[in-house]
């Protein structure tokens, strides 16, 4: 049973979806492919239709070209056509996680607008419901960016945080794209001390 858990959660981890998903949508794409030439290779015009306008048989090739090929082979798209569907609900269907930060005690963690502070989920969240706060309170903007898998919340301080001082970041109603919640998650990273000065020189005298 342990074994079981374990490869079901290798198998749902974001890359492997995927890899699978790719995988698989490739190979319906090249076998769709090698079905329309190898129709098209052994298409003979009936005798009965030699010398006459195309449109005047349009349902034939209609008919041709379409359910003419894959009525054969219907069933095994219509697997990889399930199979695809399968990959993309384990996209979007399981509940969206923090993985970056992963650590809720961050240490000293310099932030700047050239360097934000990144949130990563390991899937897509709903935009709509996410709310986020950093206390206490820097002047800054929060970007909320989506790709194929997960999504990224980074915020682009304007002013230089106070130094030594530990900011706590919440973030809230962590929801997939439909809308199944996720636990609230919590954490802080503590700014660099303030510069101090070691030495002068010259010295007094």
């Amino acid at each position: 049973m342990k074994t079981l858990e374990n490869l079901i959660s290798k198998l749902s981890k974001p890359l492997t979806l995927e890899i699978c998903f790719f995988a698989i949508l490739g190979v319906f794409v090249v076998y769709n492919i090698i079905l329309v030439i190898k129709h098209f290779r052994s298409w003979r015009v009936p005798e009965k239709f030699v010398g006459q306008k195309w449109y005047q048989n349009i349902f034939y090739y209609i008919k041709r070209t379409g359910w003419g090929f894959l009525h054969h082979k219907i069933i095994f798209n219509l697997l990889l056509v399930g199979f695809v569907g399968l990959v993309l609900a384990g996209f979007y269907l399981p509940l969206p996680h923090v993985i970056s930060p992963s650590d809720p005690s961050l240490g000293i963690t310099e932030i700047s607008d050239k360097n934000p502070l990144i949130v990563k989920f390991d899937r897509r969240v709903d935009r709509e419901n996410l709310k986020y706060d950093l206390f206490p309170a820097i002047e800054g903007d929060w970007e909320f960016t989506s790709g194929v898998i997960g999504s990224d919340l980074k915020f682009v301080p304007k002013k230089t945080p106070e130094a030594e001082t530990r900011y706590t970041i919440s973030l809230k109603g962590i929801k997939n794209i439909f809308g199944n919640a996720s636990e609230n998650y919590l954490f802080s990273f503590q700014t660099p001390p303030a510069p101090k000065i070691v030495s002068v020189s010259p010295g007094d005298g």
